[in-house]
């Protein structure tokens, strides 16, 4: 019979050759079964040592094994995950005996156990004053308090309860409202004042100011010596010394706590008629029958040209209006 042909193992014949095909066509028959076993197994270039058993396993197996391993090797569960974790963590902690209460620190290499309170706490980095300053962000639970923007709040808290010490370096307004309780209410703080602030929630806030001197905060009505200089800033204090040189002068407030708070300062003026009648900026006399009038002469005051006069001055709406009487 004709001889067969094959390509792949699938292809041959195992009835052929039968008793009656020539002998001659044995060379052809072993030439066919080298070529079927080189097109059926193309990357065999060495022994294949794998038993028939091992071999069987890949049975089933439709993509490449190792895409299929690196898939499944993220999809362990929470639980396993948290059991290996908690192994790891474990065995790279310092011995736990007789360490109860402590916490872990390290210098980088090697872990070991200390008491908390052996731990300095850090000064945090300045930040500006602003209507809600961010006071929690960097590490370290005190911080200077710069500029002279009123504070009616702060940024939200990390959590509640969390503590910050304020160090004013320069005088700043807190201005109490629904978010910000002052002990005491809305104050003037001077360079120095310390606020304690507490996080009732992380968005309402408790401050306690201590002044820089340690006197009660009821009790800080301080009295300032301006000079001859006729810029008086209301944060210096609330009764403060004004001796002009002769020759005309003019007082100006500056730094009155914002629109809304009721704000009053004594100026002790001496010889303020020596040379010519002072200007207050801004000013609205108060007459003897409780009128307005825009200047002293209209209100019917008098500056004298050696001596003292005490002059009020108050304002409720950040300096924009102020009320002058003149007491002596």
């Amino acid at each position: 019979m004709a001889l067969e042909t094959a390509t792949y193992i699938t292809d041959l014949n195992t009835a052929n050759p039968t008793a009656a095909d020539p002998k001659s066509q044995g060379d052809d028959q072993i030439r066919m079964i080298k070529s079927v076993l080189k097109a059926s197994w193309t990357q065999i270039a060495g022994a294949v040592n794998a038993t028939h058993t091992q071999i069987n396993y890949l049975v089933g197996v439709t993509s490449p094994i190792q895409v299929q391993l690196d898939a499944k090797q993220n999809t362990a569960d929470a639980v396993t995950y948290a059991y290996v974790n908690g192994l790891s963590f474990a065995s790279s902690l310092p011995d736990q005996a007789g360490n109860g209460g402590k916490i872990i620190s390290t210098d980088g290499t090697t872990s070991s156990w200390k008491d908390w309170a052996s731990f300095n706490d850090a000064m945090a980095p300045d930040v500006a004053t602003a209507a809600a300053p961010d006071i929690w962000s960097g590490i370290g639970s005190t911080r200077l308090l710069t500029g002279s923007t009123a504070v009616t709040g702060f940024a939200a808290a990390p959590r509640a309860g969390a503590k910050r010490k304020l160090i004013a370096a320069t005088g700043f307004y807190m201005i109490q409202g629904a978010n910000l309780t002052i002990k005491g209410g809305s104050i003037t703080l001077a360079a120095g004042d310390e606020v304690d602030v507490l996080a009732l929630t992380t968005t309402s806030f408790r401050a306690t100011v201590t002044r820089a001197d340690g006197t009660a905060v009821a009790e800080a009505v301080r009295h300032y010596d301006n000079g001859a200089s006729g810029t008086l800033d209301y944060r210096n204090g609330r009764s403060q010394r004004w001796a002009p040189a002769s020759g005309a002068k003019t007082l100006t407030v500056t730094n009155w706590p914002p629109a809304g708070i009721y704000a009053s300062l004594r100026v002790k003026g001496v010889n303020l008629a020596a040379g010519g009648i002072p200007t207050i900026t801004g000013a609205t006399y108060i007459n003897y029958d409780g009128s307005y009038k825009a200047t002293a002469a209209l209100a019917n005051v008098t500056f004298q040209t050696s001596g003292t006069d005490n002059v009020l001055l108050f304002s409720d709406d950040g300096g924009a209006t102020i009320f002058v009487k003149v007491m002596r």
